[in-house]
């Protein structure tokens, strides 16, 4: 039978419904209604979790049609690694109207394919009953969550465990736990394979690892724990390190030295040496270019937030993700290996969420990337709350200025935040440093200048300086409901109001990143047709535009402008460079040869930051602004429990030259910062130095004067 919610999806849902009279096997079928044509065919079709198996993939239906001269279809479609698409069609024989047909097929699908779809097209007159669908690889059922084979958790009803605290000897020893217990899982074939609830396993040795009264007695523990889950077979085919790698795996003699036991540390490097060379993980996967994906983890939504057992598998489960798959782990301003005594001490300090999530958010912030978010109960960070007063706050000379009053009366552009609710502004920074995980201080700035003014619904008390006058305001906070998760808020507008394409003096003609749609793309390129000049400002860039859309309006030719580091499989921990690859668009040489402005700040992070190299690498063009956020790189996203969802930068970003992009950010030509002063007046110094260099590009174009214009008549305006 065809169930209900069994994750289906059509082409058009009116014309499809579950059909509880006419049914081949169990209480309904599916029937499809077709009053489609060869041109605008109906279908349905089944997309299912990859199991990371290699092979042909056979698939089957039971098909019935009123009418057997209705043109059916089965359809398959495998996304490869590259993303490229193969779809497949096998005509079907309905034979005679009003009898059941059994339809198959079979594809094939490689451990490395993001997607694997069936289906069924149909066009005509007629209706079409669907039935007894299987999906196969080798007689096994295909597209199995591996999770579903671990049964019931042993912890279901929690560890167990409670503390008050960590001793010094018990924290060590919970991190050797921890440190085996994270290696094994990425090395050892149980692990890789994903045939037992790794999770569980921790647990269960967590209990007695606690009360062990010596390091041979832990060690046996973990011995006999990982004797149990089978043995490793010597390689045939082993797995070696990179000639070269971009960044290298963690020493394994790191983990040795922390086991007292020769024993132990003689059958992990047994593990290690004879680890296989495979492309896949359960518990960490990847797609050619690409982050490692953490889908299978479990989230333990109804986790009890006092159960410090699933608090240190917390602890546990991150920090070995940041080792062995964090791409920028060496730029970690300390040392990682005696984070994770420190992470477990805090984390079982405190009661109910709150506490939990506070440890958890304080560890996050020390990988030092942007994009590890906690994205979970976001009105927790410092400053906390989920309500905001009407004005906006950013950083300006370092100074959290006021720049938008977001129609209060009370405070004026350029007023200077000195106190909320009584705490003293640099009280607020130094206590929330601990809780942002920033690639920078640009990136810290802006995102403490939007929670500045965040707190309980009610009222804020601000006291701010206007003209050397301390000026006591007190204003409603309200629940703006700026995300589902409650208590986020954007960055005002950095960019020229007004449309996204807009004419300046000269013919010069400004782009706005923020504000640009697909469908401007055809209208950008008629007016750069006729334009001398272009400034694209990627300040709050949206992400709308692609770059690779942009670069085919732009550049003479398809460009390779960054390259990657990206997880080794084979060597858990070790990242390899891989060029990009420039996207097969149709580029038009000569579309446009003027100067290109690039407005950039700390609002541009990731995507943006990608699409500045972009245009950075088209003849011509140069960068304006200051310091961007320094967060590139596909995202990996995954859960921790107690429902928390999180994430670190998933690939390394450079620029060709090998140059990088993390913490630093993009390079920048002319170091323009905003000034108090501009704030104030509402100037955009950034914008302004960017017009003048395009003028004095093109004054040189007109003259024929052969010079290198980069040292620019105008000068930097840089304020510290």
């Amino acid at each position: 039978m065809i169930k209900r919610g069994g994750g289906f999806s059509a082409s058009d849902p009116s014309k499809v419904t579950f059909d509880t009279e006419i049914k081949r096997n169990g209480n309904q079928s599916l029937r499809i209604d077709s009053t489609a044509n060869e041109d605008r065919r109906i279908w349905i079709d089944f997309s299912f979790p990859h199991d990371r198996r290699k092979g042909e993939v056979e698939f089957a239906f039971y098909l019935r049609a009123d009418t057997a001269a209705m043109p059916v279809n089965l359809v398959s479609m495998t996304r490869g690694r590259s993303g490229e698409q193969d779809i497949r069609r096998f005509p079907i024989d309905l034979k005679s109207s009003g009898s059941w047909v059994r339809a198959q097929a079979k594809v094939p699908v490689d451990v490395m394919d993001m997607q694997v779809v069936v289906g069924i097209e149909a066009s005509g007159e007629g209706r079409l009953w669907v039935d007894d669908f299987s999906i196969t690889l080798g007689g096994e059922p295909f597209g199995l969550d591996p999770r579903r084979n671990w049964g019931t958790s042993r912890f279901a009803a929690g560890s167990g465990i409670a503390l008050d605290s960590l001793t010094p000897r018990q924290s060590a020893d919970v991190a050797v736990l921890a440190k085996v217990w994270g290696f094994l899982k990425y090395h050892h074939p149980a692990g890789q394979s994903g045939t037992r609830n790794w999770d569980d396993e921790f647990l269960a040795l967590l209990g007695p690892v606690l009360v062990s009264g010596s390091e041979h007695e832990r060690d046996q523990l973990i011995l006999e724990w990982l004797r149990s889950l089978g043995e490793v077979p010597e390689c045939t085919d082993c797995a070696t390190p990179s000639v070269d790698p971009m960044l290298k795996a963690p020493d394994p003699q790191s983990l040795w030295h922390d086991v007292a036991s020769p024993e132990l540390r003689q059958a992990l490097a047994w593990v290690y040496d004879n680890r296989a060379r495979l492309p896949h993980q359960v518990f960490a996967y990847r797609y050619s270019v690409g982050q490692a994906h953490f889908s299978n983890e479990l989230a333990y939504r109804d986790m009890d937030p006092d159960d410090d057992g699933f608090r240190l598998l917390a602890v546990a489960r991150y920090w070995n993700m940041v080792r062995y798959w964090f791409p920028y782990r060496d730029l970690i301003d300390e040392p990682w290996e005696p984070v994770l005594e420190d992470a477990l001490r805090d984390v079982v300090r405190g009661e109910g969420r709150e506490a939990y999530i506070g440890a958890i958010r304080r560890l996050i912030a020390r990988v030092d990337d942007t994009h590890a978010l906690m994205y979970t109960d976001y009105a927790m960070v410092p400053p906390a709350g989920a309500c905001f007063p009407q004005p906006h706050i950013r950083y300006v000379e370092g100074v959290p200025l006021i720049v938008e009053t977001g129609g209060a009366e009370q405070v004026m552009v350029g007023d200077r935040l000195a106190i909320v609710d009584g705490t003293p502004v640099t009280q607020i920074e130094t206590e929330a440093r601990p809780y942002y995980a920033s690639s920078n201080s640009a990136s810290f700035y802006r995102d403490l200048g939007r929670n500045l003014l965040r707190g309980e619904c009610g009222s804020i008390a601000m006291e701010i300086e206007r003209g050397g006058q301390k000026i006591a305001v007190e204003l409603p906070r309200e629940d703006q409901g700026w995300r589902p998760d409650g208590g986020r808020r954007d960055t005002p507008s950095r960019g020229r109001p007004g449309p996204a394409l807009q004419w300046l003096d000269d013919n010069v003609l400004y782009v706005s990143l923020e504000a640009l749609e697909m469908a401007d793309l055809e209208k950008m390129k008629e007016r750069l047709g006729t334009a001398r000049a272009a400034i694209f400002d990627l300040r709050g860039y949206s992400g709308r535009v692609s770059v690779h859309s942009l670069l085919a309006k732009l550049s003479p030719e398809p460009v390779s402008f960054a390259g990657f580091t990206v997880p080794n499989m084979e060597t858990p921990g070790e990242f390899v460079w891989e060029p990009l690859r420039p996207l097969d668009l149709e580029h038009d040489p000569a579309l446009f040869a003027g100067p290109i402005a690039i407005l950039a700040d700390e609002t541009v992070q990731s995507a943006s930051e990608y699409a500045t190299m972009g245009l950075q690498s088209i003849p011509g063009s140069f960068v304006v602004g200051s310091t961007t956020a320094g967060a590139d790189g596909n995202v990996a996203q995954f859960s921790l429990p107690g429902g928390l969802f999180t994430a670190f930068s998933g690939i390394g970003v450079f620029y060709p030259d090998k140059t990088p992009t993390q913490q630093v950010g993009i390079r920048i030509d002319y170091p323009v910062h905003p000034t108090i002063e501009g704030v104030r007046t509402g100037g955009d110094e950034q914008l302004d130095v960017a017009i003048e260099q395009v003028r004095s590009r093109l004054l040189t174009i007109t003259s024929g004067v052969d010079e290198d214009t980069t040292s620019a008549a105008v000068p930097s305006l840089v304020v510290r």
